[in-house]
């Protein structure tokens, strides 16, 4: 049976869809400093840390233990990377918004959050 419902949204991706980080992200770092295979590390970082509503020192000493490093190597000061929006997409998707609601979906931990902001900042996305 074919479905004739007509869409209510749009959804996408931001990173490496709308533009990409200038460095590494927090969960690069944290995978590069583990023994664990990188996909493997990354699943336990993502599953950790991209939900929290705010980073603690429990949270800190659970992932470092799961990942396998030590929680002084934790990068407390972490400084995000840049988000570049590649050329056109502010009008691309003010564009898809005039027709749909668009909602954008982000992989990134709570404290590289900044991501998601500077395309909210940049005017192509309200929330």
């Amino acid at each position: 049976m074919t479905s004739t419902a007509s869409p209510q949204l749009i959804t996408m991706d931001i990173g490496h869809t709308l533009g990409a980080p200038s460095g590494a992200s927090l969960t690069a770092v944290l995978a590069g400093l583990s023994p664990l295979p990188g996909e493997r590390a990354r699943r336990v970082i993502q599953r950790r840390l991209h939900t929290l509503a705010v980073l603690d020192e429990d949270t800190i000493t659970r992932v470092c233990r799961e990942v396998q490093i030590p929680a002084d190597s934790f990068p407390r000061y972490h400084q995000p990377p840049r988000f570049d929006i590649w050329p056109g997409v502010v009008e691309t998707v003010a564009e898809l918004a005039s027709l749909l609601p668009v909602a954008t979906l982000s992989n990134v931990t709570r404290t590289d959050d900044e991501w998601a902001s500077a395309v909210r900042k940049s005017g192509a996305l309200h929330e």
